[in-house]
């Protein structure tokens, strides 16, 4: 199992080989067991009605259970310090040109927020059309990391699925710290894919295998829709993330005329072009808030962290939810995890 990982070694006390009859092997000397003793950490946040962020709950106010039986916290903050892991995911296929500079400035913001003062919170930067790329390894560095975003390209097909898988198998999962990490994905997509091997359901499994939060930005502009929204949509929901979609919002009245596409059918926008006009620039302020208000999910998440009841690596789903104890309030968080041995 991943997160905080407690390993108690119970070692055997290992008998000098015993002497064996004539023509017999000698016995083996007795094995060393282990048993893993495992402390699940569960980051995730809490908002009101209004989609408003609660950070001033306490231990009291919440309940945690693994397959539908009450377990014990033994572990709570407020405000968590656990670093984070983040895969930021790039979509560099054709099919967000239109939309491509204003999805880089926007990444260039998040790493500098996130990453300002030298946090012990670490980026990956990866790219996905027909092929998959690692351009940056983990780092702490934003200068380091806009640079590489300022130099990407466009072009090709999408690979989202075989994108997340990898980020996850590769990247994410092997991610340890002392007292646990929290694991993101941040996507910024239209959610499409057309050329992956892997399954939507196989890219959840591994995700939740890697214990990794998706979070996703919608490329998709206004009046149009994408097959990718509810893609985008379930990541998120089976992993406890969140996705918006900045570029759906309608354009200001000021703004509507004349600068939404050139080329209209019906009522519904066909084309337009990030750059044009005064719209572009609004459709890249919304972008920015909406990668800001993820930024700031994560540093207002709580931590809980318990010991299950059954400590055995067994390799089996067990689910998780939180509950809090006021009315109006609403939690994200991971659905649960599967019970792995430690790496």
């Amino acid at each position: 199992m991943l997160l905080s990982i407690l390993m108690v070694v119970a070692v055997a006390r290992v008998p000098a080989m015993a002497q064996a009859p004539p023509g017999q092997a000698p016995s083996p000397p007795q094995a060393t067991i282990k048993v893993p003793v495992v402390r699940v950490n569960v980051p995730f946040t809490v908002t009101d009605s209004k989609d408003r962020f609660v950070s001033d709950l306490e231990k009291k106010n919440f309940t945690v259970y693994e397959d539908g039986k009450k377990v014990q916290i033994d572990f709570f903050t407020p405000v968590t310090q656990l670093p984070l892991r983040v895969g930021l995911l790039l979509d560099t296929s054709n099919s967000v040109r239109l939309q491509f500079k204003g999805e880089q400035e926007a990444a260039i913001d998040f790493v500098h927020n996130l990453l300002e003062s030298r946090t012990k919170h670490k980026i990956f930067l990866m790219t996905f059309d027909t092929t998959k790329d690692i351009v940056k390894d983990f780092t702490d560095d934003p200068n380091d990391l806009s640079e590489a975003v300022r130099k990407l390209k466009v072009g090709g097909g999408t690979t989202l699925f075989d994108a997340i898988h990898q980020a996850c198998q590769e990247k994410l999962i092997t991610q340890q710290e002392p007292g646990g990490v929290r694991r993101v994905l941040l996507l910024i997509t239209d959610g499409e894919d057309d050329a992956s091997k892997h399954s939507i359901e196989q890219v959840i499994d591994m995700a939740r295998r890697a214990e990794v939060t998706i979070y996703s930005i919608s490329t998709v502009g206004y009046g149009a829709t994408s097959p990718g929204d509810k893609i985008l949509e379930r990541l998120s929901e089976e992993t406890g993330g969140a996705v918006v979609f900045p570029w759906k919002k309608p354009p200001s009245a000021e703004y509507a005329t004349g600068y939404l596409s050139r080329t209209q059918i019906g009522d519904q926008n066909a084309v337009y072009e990030v750059g044009m006009g005064k719209y572009a620039g609004e459709a890249a302020a919304n972008l920015a808030l909406a990668l800001a208000q993820i930024n700031k999910e994560l540093q207002m998440q709580y931590t809980i962290g318990y010991r299950p009841a059954n400590p055995t690596a067994d390799g089996k789903f067990r689910e998780i939810r939180v509950v809090v104890n006021q009315r109006g309030l609403k939690i994200r968080a991971r659905k649960g995890y599967y019970a792995l041995p430690p790496l």
